[in-house]
Protein backbone atom coordinates (compact mmCIF):
# COMPACT_ATOMS: atom_id res chain seq x y z
CA UNK A 1 0.00 0.00 0.00
CA UNK A 2 1.50 3.32 -1.05
CA UNK A 3 0.37 6.41 0.87
CA UNK A 4 0.99 10.07 0.09
CA UNK A 5 3.64 11.97 2.02
CA UNK A 6 3.15 15.54 3.12
CA UNK A 7 4.10 17.55 0.05
CA UNK A 8 3.73 21.28 -0.51
CA UNK A 9 5.02 23.02 -3.58
CA UNK A 10 4.93 22.99 -7.35
CA UNK A 11 1.15 22.86 -7.40
CA UNK A 12 0.98 20.06 -4.83
CA UNK A 13 -0.43 20.29 -1.32
CA UNK A 14 -1.27 16.99 0.34
CA UNK A 15 -1.65 18.41 3.85
CA UNK A 16 -5.42 17.86 3.86
CA UNK A 17 -5.26 14.27 2.63
CA UNK A 18 -2.30 12.61 4.38
CA UNK A 19 -4.21 11.73 7.56
CA UNK A 20 -7.34 10.48 5.81
CA UNK A 21 -5.20 8.59 3.28
CA UNK A 22 -3.47 6.80 6.16
CA UNK A 23 -6.86 5.75 7.53
CA UNK A 24 -7.88 4.55 4.07
CA UNK A 25 -4.63 2.60 3.73
CA UNK A 26 -5.06 1.00 7.16
CA UNK A 27 -8.63 0.01 6.35
CA UNK A 28 -7.74 -1.40 2.95
CA UNK A 29 -4.74 -3.33 4.26
CA UNK A 30 -6.78 -4.87 7.08
CA UNK A 31 -9.77 -5.87 4.96
CA UNK A 32 -7.64 -7.06 2.03
CA UNK A 33 -5.68 -9.28 4.40
CA UNK A 34 -8.84 -10.64 6.01
CA UNK A 35 -10.44 -11.41 2.64
CA UNK A 36 -7.44 -12.98 0.95
CA UNK A 37 -5.40 -14.38 3.81
CA UNK A 38 -2.42 -12.53 2.34
CA UNK A 39 0.17 -11.11 4.69
CA UNK A 40 1.33 -7.52 4.14
CA UNK A 41 4.45 -7.01 2.06
CA UNK A 42 7.51 -7.60 4.20
CA UNK A 43 9.99 -5.71 2.05
CA UNK A 44 8.54 -2.21 2.62
CA UNK A 45 6.74 -0.42 5.40
CA UNK A 46 8.28 -2.16 8.38
CA UNK A 47 6.12 -5.25 8.01
CA UNK A 48 2.83 -3.32 7.87
CA UNK A 49 2.85 -3.27 4.08
CA UNK A 50 2.35 0.51 4.15
CA UNK A 51 4.89 2.86 2.65
CA UNK A 52 4.83 6.65 2.22
CA UNK A 53 6.02 8.23 -1.02
CA UNK A 54 6.54 11.85 -2.00
CA UNK A 55 7.57 11.27 -5.62
CA UNK A 56 4.34 10.16 -7.29
CA UNK A 57 2.21 12.76 -9.06
CA UNK A 58 -0.88 10.59 -8.74
CA UNK A 59 -0.63 11.05 -4.98
CA UNK A 60 0.98 14.48 -4.78
CA UNK A 61 -1.63 16.20 -6.94
CA UNK A 62 -4.64 14.55 -5.34
CA UNK A 63 -7.16 16.62 -3.42
CA UNK A 64 -9.00 13.61 -1.97
CA UNK A 65 -7.73 10.72 0.16
CA UNK A 66 -5.85 8.30 -2.05
CA UNK A 67 -3.65 5.23 -1.85
CA UNK A 68 -2.15 2.85 -4.37
CA UNK A 69 -2.67 -0.81 -3.57
CA UNK A 70 -0.40 -3.50 -4.92
CA UNK A 71 -2.26 -6.79 -4.69
CA UNK A 72 0.75 -8.99 -5.24
CA UNK A 73 4.40 -9.17 -6.14
CA UNK A 74 4.80 -10.61 -9.63
CA UNK A 75 8.40 -11.56 -8.80
CA UNK A 76 7.09 -13.96 -6.16
CA UNK A 77 5.86 -17.20 -7.75
CA UNK A 78 3.22 -17.77 -5.05
CA UNK A 79 1.79 -14.27 -5.51
CA UNK A 80 1.87 -14.63 -9.29
CA UNK A 81 -0.10 -17.87 -9.04
CA UNK A 82 -2.73 -16.23 -6.81
CA UNK A 83 -3.12 -13.31 -9.18
CA UNK A 84 -4.13 -15.70 -11.95
CA UNK A 85 -6.79 -17.41 -9.79
CA UNK A 86 -10.29 -15.99 -10.41
CA UNK A 87 -11.54 -17.05 -6.97
CA UNK A 88 -8.64 -15.28 -5.23
CA UNK A 89 -9.18 -12.15 -7.35
CA UNK A 90 -12.85 -12.12 -6.30
CA UNK A 91 -11.80 -12.29 -2.64
CA UNK A 92 -9.29 -9.49 -3.26
CA UNK A 93 -11.98 -7.33 -4.86
CA UNK A 94 -14.29 -7.98 -1.90
CA UNK A 95 -11.54 -7.00 0.54
CA UNK A 96 -10.86 -3.77 -1.36
CA UNK A 97 -14.57 -2.94 -1.51
CA UNK A 98 -14.99 -3.66 2.21
CA UNK A 99 -11.95 -1.53 3.05
CA UNK A 100 -13.31 1.42 1.09
CA UNK A 101 -16.75 0.97 2.66
CA UNK A 102 -15.28 0.90 6.16
CA UNK A 103 -13.29 4.05 5.41
CA UNK A 104 -16.35 5.87 4.08
CA UNK A 105 -18.34 4.84 7.14
CA UNK A 106 -15.59 6.09 9.44
CA UNK A 107 -14.73 2.64 10.83
CA UNK A 108 -11.21 2.04 12.08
Amino acid sequence: MILPASVRGGGADTSAITGPSRHLGDSLARRFGEATGSAPANYLGGGEGLTVRDDLGGLNLSTVPKVFIECGNMRDSKDAALLTDAHWRQRAARGIADGITDFLRGKR
